[in-house]
């Protein structure tokens, strides 16, 4: 036992080195190869192959009147799409869809993912028809993310939306979850740049955050760098990584420039983006922007809802028809804070 307790000794210096070269070598990886940022921003590698997928059948995800579409867009991506029709079969077809709603996910997975298929079949009960879709390099859309990339994608898809509802009346909606949040704002603000004719009637942000750099320094894994590391050094080193990578998705600079109704969801307990940042968006609408009206509902952590369960809250449906209903009887007005 003596023996074996001095052997172990005899290794705790070489234990030491390794630690120390740990140590040194971690932030100079971050330095050397920057894409590893890019890869934790998007995390669309998190997905299993295509092949056991079946994202081409909706029906094998049990949703109900749902279809799959291939849409190529501007950069010669295919971007896989699923439009999902109400539940009540009241309305199959775009055309004479009387409300849409299109939902950009937010980063890992792909559209099946089971909390967004919970929010699609609530959103189906409501009588919608949802338009989401896969950015380019996730589920089954062939290319590589990139901030400018999933952006055009989320406005081809828009538009390939728009072209096929013949109702000239019907409601559109674009929600946005997450990573989909940004990507939404600057698509958003991008179509109105463009005085595009249809404009989308409002806004629905869950889980949003203000930019890219503040969030990714609320990371766990940054977190944990922060307290090995001094604090200047890690943060200078993502943002550096992050600069090189070209990934700004500022929210909180696009967001007030919006001319629509927005609704703003956060649940308290949300550790991936904390509660702070949905409510610095508001905070910033509220001091001065271009939105017509804006409520901020938050969800008390008792809850237990996260960063992707808010659908599961009791009254969520109700939250998202009142939205609805009073941005289609202009009833939406001023700035207005809700806890559940």
């Amino acid at each position: 036992m003596i023996g074996w307790t001095a052997s172990m000794i005899s290794y705790i210096p070489a234990f030491l080195r390794g630690l120390g070269i740990i140590y040194v070598i971690i932030p100079m990886v971050i330095q050397l190869w920057p894409g590893i940022v890019r890869h934790v921003a998007f995390l669309n590698f998190l997905c299993p192959p295509n092949a056991y997928l079946q994202l081409s059948e909706p029906h094998a995800w049990k949703l109900i009147n749902a279809t799959n579409i291939y849409l190529q867009c501007r950069s010669a991506v295919h971007l896989g799409v699923w439009h999902l029709a109400p539940l009540d079969g009241s309305s199959l077809c775009l055309a004479d869809a009387e409300k849409v709603l299109i939902y950009c996910h937010g980063n890992a997975y792909h559209r099946a993912e089971r909390h967004r298929r919970q929010l699609y079949q609530l959103l189906q009960d409501l009588g919608f028809h949802v338009i989401s879709f896969d950015y380019r390099g996730f589920g089954d859309s062939s290319g590589t993310p990139s901030e400018e990339g999933i952006i055009e994608d989320a406005l081809d898809v828009y538009k390939w939306t728009i072209e096929r509802v013949k109702n000239p009346h019907c409601q559109i909606l674009v929600w946005g979850h997450s990573l989909g949040t940004t990507v939404s704002t600057q698509a958003l603000l991008k179509l109105q740049s463009e005085n595009f004719p249809r404009q989308p009637d409002g806004l629905i942000l869950e889980a949003p955050f203000t930019k890219l750099l503040e969030v990714m320094y609320e990371y766990p894994l940054s977190k944990f760098l922060i307290v090995i590391y001094p604090k200047w050094l890690i943060l200078s080193i993502i943002k550096a990584a992050v600069d090189k990578n070209r990934l700004a998705f500022n929210t909180v600079e696009c967001l007030p420039k919006l001319k629509m109704d927005m609704l703003i969801l956060h649940a308290k307990d949300d550790k991936r983006v904390p509660y702070q940042f949905g409510h610095k968006l508001y905070k910033t609408l509220q001091s001065g922007s271009k939105c017509h009206s804006c409520k901020l509902v938050s969800f008390d952590h008792s809850h237990g809802l996260g960063h992707n369960e808010c659908w599961s809250y009791h009254g969520f449906s109700d939250i998202v028809s009142d939205f609805s209903t009073a941005v289609k009887e202009s009833k939406c007005h001023g700035f207005t804070t809700v806890d559940f």
